[in-house]
């Protein structure tokens, strides 16, 4: 696997007319005779080759460098196949060429057989750097160094049959184990491969005398090999180019051997620099990292940087490396950099390496924004909504606690004026601005809040989070908006508490008072002229619109209003709470209407009172003159209404009343 004849073998076309007789010792001697005293050529610059670092880890690892298509141009842009002087074949009876349609066919255009089909070489190239992680460029610039196929117009099976070299030593026959297209291209991809990921090499990263030529009597020099893709090359082609070798290119040199020199110029010649370079901060982070054979993998990619900020980054096998004045180096994963490189300008540059939460989520901050990496997947979010994640699952209470993973990226919607970010988990949702804050949003409470339009509806955005007071009679979960409140538990439901209605339950000590918890949302009823609104409590319910204000309205008293009709019967409106007079001789409560009075204990019943009776009973002092308590409604009896109380009754006939005591 060494060239020692300069060129492409196109010197096997010779050459196999002395492969029987090919020995070691001939090999060294025909390489004195035939360098000894060649002229000199200068004709390539040499300055930047180390033959310690010939090509880099990540060059020789980026099997992402060509797809099968870009393959085929390559093969076709260097040979299209278009050698139609068939005739000198004859000059070479013992071998064997492909000729088609009057010419020679040649890589570009050559199939191989596997499993019943045939592929083309870019689909064998392709395949094998696909499998062993290999740079498809290296393969190619493989073949062209040990047999010229890449370039050569009238290939001969030889060339195929050992198309990279493998498993042909300098002092003996090829292996025929190893013979094939196929089998070639692959096996030296598997070699280098091997020895890139810890495999055994006789040229491991370090110091190690490399000898110029198979002949030992023409030296070599300690090299401090610097990467495994050197060790590699030399495990190959176990030479190092000698100060003729590389002062004649393309010529040869006494002493010489030019494999891993025609490597060097022909990758730099075809796909560019074959050495990349990892400096200043950035290296100092990725070799205390490991370096190649670390977390972060081989150079990619030479950095990339904007000096007007400064900032830069670096690709790496597995991630990018950013560094930024102001904000140190950091690395973001292949994973999670597939994602965030491109949206790099909109999250700015990481501020910290990768986060364990302790929750199964990794977590990258950056200038504007985190990204999280889950079960679910990864995505994007802001800082803030980060944050009250983060505080939701580490909340003691597990029903707050259950908010479950980002399902989703950030968003944005633009529905109202002030606008609202959001993203989705699995079992919620967390919105919020920068005016209003970030909160979570779910279950029947968010339900509620979706029911009455979200932030553009009558509650507008939130301004808490989902708060559980375990202090309640039966437990009560509730959350504030600008407008309002959702409050509620599974046993009552969630509902809507707001406005008016909502300042009469907190002066009758919310669900700790007499009302209880909330058992609808608010609700409207337009059987009367003004409008009704109404919203229901375990044991009541709270009633008004703003002429009447709005008032409680539950126990005896609401079933008498119930039993004249509420607000489209008699007695109309409620015009106050319900109010106990302490005062009266036995306890009395009562709640006023627009035309007239519901009063009463539960010893004497709750009992209408207004129009003339009232206006008697009031003018006798109430309940606390002769009459005391009324113990029936007002009744008629033909045109006479009355109505008893605990000490006589009040008459109406239309045109007169009176009392007739007991």
């Amino acid at each position: 696997m060494v060239n020692l004849f300069q060129g492409k073998i196109k010197n096997l076309k010779v050459k196999h007319l002395l492969l029987c007789v090919f020995t070691f010792f001939m090999i060294s001697s025909l390489a004195f005779l035939m360098t000894k005293n060649l002229k000199k050529i200068h004709a390539y610059d040499f300055s930047n080759f180390n033959p310690g670092n010939i090509i880099s880890d990540g060059v020789m690892s980026n099997a992402n460098a060509m797809s099968v298509e870009e393959i085929q141009r390559f093969l076709t842009s260097k040979n299209a196949c278009k050698d139609t002087n068939i005739a000198k074949a004859k000059s070479y009876p013992g071998l064997r060429y492909h000729i088609e349609n009057g010419h020679f066919v040649c890589l570009s255009e050559e199939t191989f057989e596997h499993n019943g089909q045939k592929q083309t070489a870019a689909q064998v190239i392709y395949d094998a750097a696909k499998d062993f992680q290999i740079n498809p460029q290296v393969l190619i610039v493989l073949l062209e160094k040990e047999q010229g196929l890449i370039t050569d117009t009238w290939p001969n099976h030889i060339q195929y049959r050992s198309a990279t070299g493998f498993g042909c030593p300098d002092t003996a026959e090829c292996d025929s184990k190893y013979y094939g297209f196929r089998n070639q291209v692959r096996n030296a991809a598997s070699m280098f491969r091997s020895v890139l990921s810890g495999g055994w090499t006789n040229y491991p990263v370090g110091k190690n005398y490399v000898q110029y030529h198979p002949n030992p009597n023409c030296g070599g020099s300690v090299i401090n090999i610097e990467n495994r893709a050197t060790s590699a090359l030399y495990r190959y082609t176990p030479y190092q180019p000698n100060v003729g070798a590389l002062a004649n290119y393309p010529g040869t040199s006494y002493c010489g051997a030019y494999g891993n020199r025609n490597f060097y110029v022909t990758f730099r010649q075809w796909f560019g620099s074959p050495n990349l370079f990892v400096l200043g901060d950035m290296n100092h982070y990725w070799q205390t990292h490991g370096g190649s054979a670390g977390e972060i993998g081989p150079v990619m990619e030479n950095e990339y940087c904007d000096h007007s900020v400064p900032k830069c980054f670096q690709t790496f096998q597995n991630g990018r490396i950013y560094w930024k004045r102001q904000n140190g180096t950091f690395f973001v994963k292949g994973d999670i950099d597939n994602i965030y490189h491109d949206k790099r300008n909109e999250l700015g540059y990481p501020l910290t390496d990768l986060i364990t939460t302790g929750y199964d989520v990794y977590v990258q901050k950056f200038e504007n924004g985190v990204v999280m990496k889950t079960p679910q997947g990864i995505y994007q979010t802001n800082n803030q909504i980060f944050e009250v994640w983060k505080n939701n699952s580490k909340a003691e209470d597990p029903v707050v606690k259950k908010l479950g993973f980002p399902t989703s990226d950030i968003k944005f919607s633009s529905n109202s004026k002030e606008g609202l970010y959001y993203q989705e988990y699995q079992n919620g949702v967390i919105v919020g601005n920068d005016k209003y804050g970030y909160h979570v949003s779910m279950g029947e409470i968010r339900k509620v809040w979706e029911k009455y339009g979200f932030e553009t509806g009558i509650l507008g955005f939130p301004t808490s989070g989902i708060i559980h007071n375990f202090n309640s009679p039966e437990g009560i979960f509730y959350q504030e908006y600008q407008n309002g409140v959702i409050v509620g538990n599974d046993k009552y439901g969630y509902h809507l508490s707001m406005g008016e209605t909502r300042k009469v339950w907190e002066k009758n000590d919310f669900e700790f008072g007499k009302l209880g918890f909330p058992t609808s949302d608010i609700k409207f009823s337009s059987n009367s002229k003004e409008g009704l609104y109404y919203q229901e409590y375990q044991n009541g319910v709270i009633v008004g619109n703003d002429k009447y204000g709005y008032h409680v309205s539950m126990g005896e008293i609401r079933k008498v209003w119930e039993k004249y009709g509420f607000e489209t019967g008699i007695l109309g409106f409620p015009t106050s709470g319900i109010i106990h007079n302490f005062n009266s001789p036995e306890g009395i409560f009562y709640q006023e209407y627009q035309n007239g009075v519901i009063v009463g204990n539960d010893k004497y019943g709750y009992h209408l009172s207004m129009g003339e009776t009232r206006k008697v009973w009031e003018k006798n002092d109430f309940e606390f003159g002769k009459l005391g308590f009324p113990t029936s409604d007002i009744k008629r009896d033909g045109k006479t209404e009355y109505q008893i109380y605990q000490h006589g009754t009040i008459y109406f006939d239309q045109t007169r009343s009176w009392v007739v005591e007991k």
